[in-house]
């Protein structure tokens, strides 16, 4: 199979504790990542659009990605996961910039390029009150503040 089309919608803000692990956003790359860098899977590219925004009381919250096996260029990180933590654990391969993300949809705030891990830890601190703010009920200014957005790519097969 050259294209895998997961779609996605992730129950719970986007900077919660996921796995075991610190951050959600670093667990995710054990998904889309891993199925175009395990050498194990075969797949040339995965399409994972992610539902966002609050359902009834239910925050849905993510990013929307397009990675590619092989590619250079350009790296990337999820929003939250700019550096490993040593409470990644055995997702921390995950975290950093990757070149295979082909597409990667904003989240609603950049951590920016944190140059330590107390920066880090810091920054996540930051996305993690902000995925609070946006659930249904908070009374935040940011409630509902979800980004909707498309990405796209063309995908030579």
């Amino acid at each position: 199979m050259n294209v895998v089309l997961q779609t996605e919608a992730n129950p719970g803000p986007w900077q919660t504790p996921a796995d075991g692990i610190g951050s959600q956003a670093v667990s995710w790359g054990a998904s889309t990542l891993r199925a175009v860098t395990d050498p194990g899977v075969h797949f040339e590219y995965l399409v994972c659009p992610m539902m966002t925004g609050n359902l009834i009381d239910l925050p849905f919250d993510g990013q929307s990605t397009i990675t590619q096996r092989g590619r250079v260029g350009n790296a990337r990180h999820y929003a939250g996961a700019a550096l490993a933590l040593p409470e990644d654990g055995a997702f921390a391969r995950y975290a950093g910039d990757h070149p295979q993300f082909l597409a990667l949809a904003p989240w609603v705030l950049s951590e920016g390029n944190p140059a330590s891990a107390d920066a880090e830890r810091a920054a996540r601190a930051v996305l993690k009150q902000r995925a609070e703010d946006m659930r249904a009920g908070s009374g935040s200014r940011y409630e509902n503040g979800y980004i909707e957005t498309a990405i796209y790519a063309d995908l030579p097969l």
